[in-house]
């Protein structure tokens, strides 16, 4: 690569060297204004020409990389951001659930299931394991269709 940008510069050194001798050596007048728009364009062609070299697929392979790699590393981060709120919404909702039943008195273990089909992750299904009665279970089954949006359909109970 440095060997290169040394060809390139000592390219353009050495036109401008040839442009600046040849108008010393051409006398006043308008054949001197004609050379000087010569020696203008040769500078032009010469500094341009690295863009004549250029491989247009190449350059449009690596932009469409670079932005695939840029929306994998943005859409990485929105599904992990995604998952971490799922799980604190998860634990969350176990924590309402085992903080009421506690307040009833029963010890139970919850399981909550996550969905998500919209801007947030939100509890779908529960599981609750547990020695209760008929009258707390429907009390507990209810207390989380109301508080918890989850269905007394989407509840199951597994006693010990």
């Amino acid at each position: 690569m440095s060997d290169a940008i040394r060809g390139y510069l000592l390219s353009i050194v050495a036109v401008c060297l040839l442009t600046a001798l040849a108008r010393s050596l051409i006398p006043e007048g308008g054949v001197r204004r004609v050379s000087s728009v010569v020696c203008a364009l040769l500078l032009v062609l010469c500094a341009l020409s690295p863009l004549l070299q250029l491989d247009i697929d190449a350059v449009a392979q690596s932009i469409a990389r670079i932005q695939m790699e840029n929306e994998t590393l943005r859409t990485g981060v929105a599904v992990k951001n995604r998952e971490l709120v799922s799980q604190i919404i998860k634990q969350n909702t176990q924590t309402y659930i085992l903080d009421k039943a506690a307040s009833m008195g029963l010890t139970l273990q919850a399981e909550v299931e996550m969905r998500d089909a919209g801007d947030y992750p939100y509890p779908y299904r529960v599981t609750l394991s547990g020695m209760c009665t008929e009258a707390q279970r429907q009390v507990l089954t209810r207390y989380i269709e109301e508080n918890l949006a989850i269905p007394a359909e989407r509840q199951a109970w597994n006693d010990r």
